[in-house]
């Protein structure tokens, strides 16, 4: 009884003793901050993200490759794959279909941004929805798009029904309308998750279409970030 008592008490030492130790074994959460308004998470094609942003003399700032945790993220772009691969090969707005490519942007008004970490990995889940949103336009413009938030733009709007923006005059050789009825699309396609219909100008009065990620997981997103609140249905068209 007594030899039975000592085995037992050693088995519990153990298992408290491994126990503690893969507590200890954890990686740390760790913060990284960057003084900038907003930051990017580009996509790769591993399954990691590039993240990074535009300094103020206009050059790209790489801080690394890195994985990203959120569930919202996870489900999103699961949508974006499964709607590129439901309309790929037909024609939206009288033009080959284009498939819509996405960025995580992060953002703050205070111009600092922190970014929990943990083991090489971002803890995107961890990050105040308001603060971030998952942003869809073509490939093309996805850079466009970058720089033109971390450099500043003209205005951000959300395009009115009837514009001849939609279906840009031959003189306008970007695919704008398209990628626009695009966003749309998605808004249809996959009801209560994202929105569409929406232009950056850039700088040089070049127009930049994009939707975003406005709900996934019982959460809002991108409510706090400054262009998805200066964006209001008052874009009206083109100007040659």
């Amino acid at each position: 009884m007594r030899k039975a008592l000592i085995i037992a008490i050693a088995i519990i030492v153990v298992a408290i003793g491994i126990t503690l130790m893969s507590h200890h074994s954890s990686p740390a959460v760790g913060r990284m901050n960057i003084n900038a308004n907003y930051v990017f998470l580009i996509p790769q094609s591993n399954g990691e993200y590039d993240l990074g942003y535009y300094g103020s003399s206009e050059q790209w700032i790489n801080l690394g490759i890195f994985n990203v945790t959120s569930t919202a993220l996870k489900q999103a772009a699961g949508v974006i794959n499964s709607f590129n691969q439901h309309y790929v090969g037909t024609t939206v707005n009288n033009q080959q279909f284009i498939p819509l490519a996405y960025i995580i942007v992060i953002g703050n008004s205070s111009g600092a941004i922190q970014l929990p970490v943990q083991d090489h990995a971002i803890l995107l889940s961890k990050v105040n929805p308001g603060y971030w949103t998952i942003i869809v336009t073509s490939q093309n413009y996805s850079a466009k798009f970058i720089f033109a938030l971390d450099t500043g733009y003209k205005e951000s709007k959300q395009v009115v029904i009837g514009s001849p923006i939609w279906y840009p005059p031959v003189w306008y050789q970007q695919p704008i309308g398209t990628i626009l009825q695009e966003t749309m699309t998605m808004q249809a396609y996959r009801e209560g998750s994202f929105t569409g219909g929406y232009v950056i100008e850039m700088s040089n009065g070049t127009l930049v279409p994009w939707g975003f990620l406005f709900h996934a997981s019982h959460n809002a997103f991108g409510g706090n970030l400054l262009f998805i609140l200066q964006a209001s249905p008052i874009y009206h068209g083109l100007s040659a």
